[in-house]
């Protein structure tokens, strides 16, 4: 069982104990070293140096690459080099659009959010940013915008059509009074266009099912 969280919960524990299996873990078994133009991986196992930054988060990449080594493959540095290049993944920090830069993103927890945040403020000097944000209501909402408020210019809040998804009058209820409650995705995007300019960003986070309509609505046209 290979896990790349150093707060394991104890249920994993006990799953171990009851499967008899064997646990790696990140700061353990293996370690990042991240450097400013590329990071290293480092375990008992093997060492690949100088990788460079993926589209999706390093972390991720360091367990999968954890269970290949620990896998009959054997792949050399230079294809897991390239491979870690090509990688992407729709809806995790997908940039859709340059100019404005329009950002699509999956993270639906505040630890996800986090993350985010921190890939936001990887991107050069920008002008304002806008949100549209739709999750579903067993998500720690408020938990999520905490982290994101400092860096948030204007918010559009859009119900999720699914039974699991929060509705506009829950949305009222929780959310603060500066935050546009629009009825679907595509009237927040109209608004928007109307508004972003080239040097804006817009961010659309929250639930695949926002992340899907998103990509049927937005990808339309992109140009401003």
């Amino acid at each position: 069982i290979i896990v790349g969280e150093n707060n394991i919960p104890n249920s994993v524990f006990k799953i171990i104990k009851i499967k008899q299996a064997v646990l790696k873990t990140v700061n353990f078994d293996w370690f990042i070293k991240n450097k400013k133009k590329n990071w290293d991986y480092c375990s008992y196992k093997r060492d690949v140096y100088n990788l460079p930054y993926p589209k999706v988060s390093v972390e991720n990449v360091s367990v999968a690459l954890t269970a290949l080594f620990h896998s009959p493959f054997n792949i050399s540095d230079a294809t897991i080099i390239d491979s870690i290049k090509n990688i992407t993944l729709p809806g995790r920090f997908q940039i859709i659009s340059d100019a404005p830069k329009i950002i699509f993103d999956v993270a639906h927890n505040p630890h996800a959010v986090l993350h985010l945040v921190k890939r936001l403020g990887e991107i050069p000097k920008f002008g304002k940013m806008y949100v549209i944000m739709g999750v579903l209501k067993d998500k720690d909402i408020i938990g999520m915008i905490v982290n994101l408020k400092k860096i948030v210019d204007y918010w559009y809040c859009v119900p999720i059509f699914s039974d699991r998804g929060v509705n506009m009058s829950q949305l009222i209820n929780i959310l603060p009074k500066s935050f546009n409650i629009l009825g679907n995705i595509k009237t927040a995007w109209i608004d928007i266009r109307s508004r972003i300019k080239r040097e804006d960003i817009l961010l659309v986070f929250g639930s695949f099912y926002l992340i899907a309509e998103a990509m049927k609505i937005i990808n339309l046209n992109t140009s401003i």
